[in-house]
């Protein structure tokens, strides 16, 4: 599409749904056709493979040069250098790096393999399935006290082509099921549902502070996925069918 190709890495939503973007005249700023009416667009930068390994190269330029300008002072003091390099040294990175890329990433060297729903190295395995096209398979939760910062990780697959980009919420609730903290996202782990591929499970990051002043009981954490667009969320159906209402619950703990 024109979008990517003007715009590599450039990514648009409204209300959630990906639109294209495109160059304006004469400037070539992006530009999004919004229709009349209240809307949420976001527009943000996704890193792209070509970008990052260009960081690489330039972080292994900006050593090898370091490296070299510490050795011509050491020189011009008089001082014998603590190190000698050689050419062999200097390509060394470069040969690393063309491994790296060859060979460790498209065999999967030196990383955990997940295969079908499970998450290798998650927490907590499970499997709820949310919607009829996606499931969350696993999380890592790290709980906190009051006033300190709690993480959840959550590892969502889509089970087949996603039609529409839902929202993610993270709610932290007490006994009367109302909300004492939260993380809201527009995008689960920064991906918009429509683009999740059926061959990955795609990670989920939050975090949220406990209230410093939090009464004592049990808080439970529930999660789910709605649609921005009419306000509903997707209803929840564990492993065996049985519908659980349209929140999973994950965890409980106890405030004294």
């Amino acid at each position: 599409s024109r979008s990517e190709v003007r715009f590599p890495g450039w990514v648009a939503t409204l209300d959630g749904q990906s639109v294209s973007i495109h160059p304006a005249k004469p400037d070539g700023f992006i530009t999004v056709q919004v229709p009349a009416g209240q809307h949420q667009l976001r527009i943000a930068f996704q890193d792209t493979p070509a970008r990052r390994a260009s960081w690489i190269v330039s972080g292994i330029a900006l050593a090898i040069s370091l490296l070299i300008a510490a050795r011509s002072q050491s020189a011009s003091l008089g001082l014998d250098p603590p190190w000698e390099i050689s050419p062999y040294f200097l390509l060394v990175p470069l040969a690393l790096f063309a491994f790296k890329v060859t060979l460790a990433d498209p065999l999967g060297w030196f990383r955990l393999q997940s295969e079908g729903l499970s998450v290798a190295g998650a927490d907590q395995t499970v499997y709820y399935q949310v919607g009829d096209h996606v499931a969350l398979i696993g999380y890592d939760w790290h709980p906190a006290d009051p006033g300190e910062m709690a993480r959840l990780t959550l590892y969502w697959k889509a089970l087949q082509p996603v039609p529409l980009n839902y929202q993610v919420f993270v709610h932290l609730r007490d006994s009367t099921g109302a909300v004492v903290a939260q993380s809201d996202r527009l995008n689960p782990g920064d991906y918009p549902t429509e683009q999740w591929p059926l061959d990955k499970y795609v990670r989920d990051e939050h975090g949220f502070s406990f209230p410093a002043k939090l009464p004592p009981g049990e808080y439970r954490l529930a999660v789910g996925l709605w649609l921005m667009a009419d306000g509903k969320r997707l209803p929840v159906s564990d492993d065996a069918g049985n519908h659980l209402g349209d929140s999973i619950w994950l965890e409980s703990q106890v405030i004294q």
